[in-house]
C-alpha cells in the first residue's frame, strides 16, 4: 500500500492483505482484543459491536 492510501483509508475499514505483517499502524482482523484507550478512534468507529475489548 501507498502512503497516501494507508494515510486515506478511513479507520474501520477491512482490506485484503497478502504480506506476513499489516502495514504500519494497522491491525490484524483476527478477532483479537485490543485496548479501547490504545485504539481510541477505532473503537469510536466500531464499539462494541464485534465484542467489550480489553478496555
Amino acid at each position: 500500500l501507498t502512503a497516501n492510501a494507508i494515510e486515506t483509508t478511513p479507520v474501520g475499514t477491512i482490506a485484503m492483505y497478502a504480506g506476513i505483517d499489516p502495514p504500519s499502524n494497522w491491525l490484524r482482523c483476527d478477532g483479537s482484543n485490543v485496548s479501547r484507550k490504545t485504539y481510541a478512534t477505532l473503537f469510536d468507529v466500531i464499539g462494541t459491536l464485534y465484542g467489550v475489548g480489553v478496555g
